[in-house]
């Protein structure tokens, strides 16, 4: 069988909202050929993610999972200095650090 030539071409217009919109998405996935991705999308469905890809996507979640702990630290110290807190969000403040830490392991 023979490989087919790619020689169609396909153009569309965005806002400039949609395409702010479209470069955060394309900038999450880390991806490298534009046509790849949108060929993958529009006749699969989805997307799959390269391994180099899947890097990126993992150092930006664990990045931001940082700063979610990093968060929740300053909540509960500031709990524990002001006792003001109740005692049941410390505890489930406690409950999301432990997540995120096993999210990050």
């Amino acid at each position: 069988m023979e490989k087919e030539t790619r020689t169609e071409r396909i153009i569309a217009r965005l806002t400039p909202s949609e395409k702010k919109q479209f470069q955060k998405i394309v900038n999450e996935y880390g991806v490298k050929n534009l046509s790849e991705f949108i060929r993958s999308v529009l006749l699969t469905g989805s997307y799959k993610v390269t391994s180099e890809e899947c890097e990126n996507l993992r150092s930006n979640l664990i990045y931001e999972l940082n700063r979610i702990g990093n968060n929740l630290n300053q909540i509960a110290r500031y709990a524990n200095i002001e006792k003001e807190l109740d005692v049941r969000i410390l505890e489930e403040l406690s409950k999301i650090k432990e997540l995120l830490e096993m999210l990050t392991d």
